[in-house]
């Protein structure tokens, strides 16, 4: 059990890693001249500099489904899980708002929100956003595995590049979701806001939420139960192997001190 300061401390920093990370890599796809390579870009770069920031203070999850999934493998506490979920939600509420005041009129869009592309059926979305989840949740379980010491000298730069092939791959698509409170959060203010998706960037917004999850916990059992024995191993979370902290006699390190 998390000590409350510890606790808020936590909390904290995932709040402020989602807001970072709606305004930026959500911002870089309203920008003229926005292209799906730059914004892939912008998505993985991002992540990989607030996984840098954030990492050795809350694990840097900045994603529902990535908390979810650790939660599942018992890496990450039940009441943990919960306040990460509403701290990440608040987090990208308060990003989309925050884009929604810094951009011009002319720019907004829909703020980045995901949407079914027209013609793209509901049921390839779902799978879509299903896969590549997967593979994001199987690339944290991979690079923050302290018995995985080759993965671990790369830092969170594994998981950054994951995210940007997926966003490669699904932004024409979906837009990319593999995060719930991402796609809620830019969802949310696009209502509120009446912008010109509003009518239509919750109808099928369950799907942001649900193949996400799901994807994270397949990637989970997929990682913990068929390709390692780590179930029952509640060792090495990403706090632990991001902190430096000596388990099972490695000594796992992610991010080198400064000289």
């Amino acid at each position: 059990m998390d000590k409350p300061t510890a606790l808020l401390r936590m909390c904290a920093a995932e709040f402020l890693a989602l807001f970072l990370f709606v305004v930026l890599s959500c911002g870089s796809a309203l920008v003229p001249g926005a292209t799906g390579t730059s914004i892939s870009l912008s998505f993985g770069f991002t992540i990989l500099a607030l996984g840098h920031c954030f990492g050795p203070i809350s694990g840097g999850h900045i994603n529902p489904a990535v908390t979810i999934a650790l939660t599942a493998a018992q890496k990450v506490d039940p009441l943990r899980c919960v306040c990460f979920i509403f701290a990440q939600v608040l987090g990208a509420v308060s990003g989309a708002a925050t884009l929604y005041g810094v951009m011009d009129k002319e720019l907004r869009g829909c703020l980045g929100s995901n949407m079914v592309a027209d013609g793209y059926e509901v049921g390839q979305a779902f799978g879509l956003e299903l896969v590549t989840t997967f593979v994001l949740v199987l690339t944290v379980f991979a690079t923050t595995d302290v018995k995985n010491l080759g993965a671990s000298t790369l830092g969170v730069f594994p998981i950054a590049m994951s995210v940007m092939v997926c966003h490669i791959i699904s932004i024409p698509l979906t837009g990319c979701g593999i995060n719930p409170a991402r796609s809620f959060g830019t969802a949310l203010v696009a209502v509120l806001a009446d912008l010109d998706c509003a009518d239509k960037v919750m109808d099928d917004h369950y799907i942001f939420w649900f193949a996400p999850i799901l994807g994270g916990l397949l990637a989970a059992f997929t990682y913990q139960m068929v390709l390692t024995d780590n179930w029952r191993d509640t060792s090495g979370g990403l706090i632990d192997v991001l902190r430096n902290k000596e388990t099972s006699g490695n000594t796992v390190q992610v991010f080198k001190p400064s000289p």
